[in-house]
C-alpha cells in the first residue's frame, strides 16, 4: 500500500494520527493559499530593471557630432553650425562652421535682415532713399520719408525732434517716460536702437525687450 500524507487524509483523520507516537507519516506544506500558488524566486531569473536601453543616440565620428537629428556636420549643416541646434535661419547656410546669409552679408547688421535672398528693413522700419529708418523718431523723416523736423529761421536751421511720428519743439522736448536719444524720443526699454542706452542698438534679427537685446 502506497503511503498516504495528511495533505490527502481528511483532516480530522490526519489531525488525530499526527497525535500517536511514532507514526512513520509523511506530511508536506502545499506552496498555495485560498489565492492561488505562490512564486518562488529561485534568484535564476534575469534582472531587467538594470539593463541599458537604447536612448536613440548615435556614435559620431569626430568631427561629426551627435545630435537629435542624427549624426550632423557641424561644418556645413545649416540647422546646427558649429553646435547642435545652432539654426543659420531661412535662407541662410552654414560655411566652416559659421552661418552666412544668402544676401551675401550685403544686409545692414542693425537695420535690416536677409529674407529670400533680399535686403529687407526690419520689422517696424521703412525704407527712404534707400535707408531704413524708423519714421516714429527719425527726425529727418518723421513720420514720412522726407519730413525733417526743423525750420528755417532767418537763415538758422531750428531742429526738433521726433517723437510717435511727430515733430516736437525743443522747448516742448520728449513726453515723460521718453529719452531724447540726437532728435529721437525713444523708450529705452524696447526701442531695438536704442535698447537700454542711447545708440545701444540690437541687431537686425532681435528685439528690445526690458532692455535687453533678445533673439525675435
Amino acid at each position: 500500500m502506497m503511503p498516504r500524507t495528511l495533505a490527502t487524509l481528511p483532516w480530522w483523520l490526519a489531525a488525530a494520527l499526527a497525535l500517536i507516537p511514532g507514526c512513520p507519516l509523511e506530511y508536506t506544506v502545499p506552496l498555495e493559499t485560498d489565492g492561488g500558488t505562490f512564486d518562488r524566486d529561485d534568484g535564476d531569473e534575469d534582472d531587467t530593471s538594470s539593463s541599458n536601453e537604447d536612448d536613440g543616440t548615435e556614435d559620431c565620428d569626430a568631427p561629426n557630432l551627435s545630435c537629435d537629428d542624427g549624426c550632423i556636420d557641424p561644418e556645413s549643416d545649416a540647422d546646427h553650425c558649429g553646435d547642435c541646434d545652432r539654426d543659420c535661419g531661412p535662407g541662410g547656410s552654414c560655411v566652416e562652421a559659421e552661418c552666412i546669409d544668402s544676401c551675401d552679408n550685403a544686409c545692414d547688421l542693425v537695420t535690416e535682415v536677409c529674407s529670400s535672398g533680399s535686403c529687407e528693413c526690419r520689422p517696424g522700419f521703412d525704407r527712404c532713399d534707400g535707408t531704413c529708418v524708423d519714421l516714429d523718431i527719425n527726425a529727418v523723416n518723421c513720420g514720412e520719408c522726407g519730413e525733417v523736423c526743423a525750420e528755417d529761421d532767418k537763415g538758422e536751421i531750428e531742429l526738433y525732434v521726433c517723437e510717435a511720428g511727430d515733430c516736437r519743439e525743443d522747448e516742448v522736448g520728449c513726453s515723460l517716460g521718453l529719452v531724447e536719444c540726437g532728435q529721437s524720443c525713444v523708450d529705452l526699454e524696447s526701442h531695438p536702437l536704442h535698447c537700454n542706452a542711447c545708440n545701444r542698438a540690437c541687431d537686425g534679427d532681435q528685439v528690445c525687450i526690458e532692455g535687453d537685446c533678445l533673439d525675435a
